[in-house]
């Protein structure tokens, strides 16, 4: 495989982490949490930002203060989605191969 295709996999990996990133930093502004009922997005989006919340109390923990802790979740849920983005690429998206030219 190619070493600049595999780069090109990365980025697209990250650049899809942070849209979707920015896309449940949106929503849940957009979503109340103080609401009785929570709607279905508002779980989604909490459901969605669980691994990152659960990543982010291990390693700021309460020893830090909140903006360290919202720091690692953002870091930890940038990872995480790219890590996802990265195996679904390389699930679905082939590496260009050599082309085979006949002479005839």
């Amino acid at each position: 495989m190619s070493s600049l295709f595999q780069r090109r996999r990365i980025e697209v990996a990250g650049v899809l982490s942070l849209v979707f990133n920015c896309l449940l930093f949106v929503a849940s502004f957009l979503t109340d949490p103080r609401g009785g009922n929570a709607s279905t997005i508002s779980r989604v989006i909490e459901i969605l930002g669980l691994p990152a919340g659960a990543v982010a109390e291990l390693l700021a923990g309460g020893a830090h203060g909140g903006t360290a802790q919202v720091i690692v979740m953002i870091g930890s849920s940038v990872l995480l989605y790219m890590g996802i983005a990265w195996i679904a690429l390389r699930l679905f998206v082939r590496s260009p191969g050599r082309v085979q030219r006949s002479d005839g």
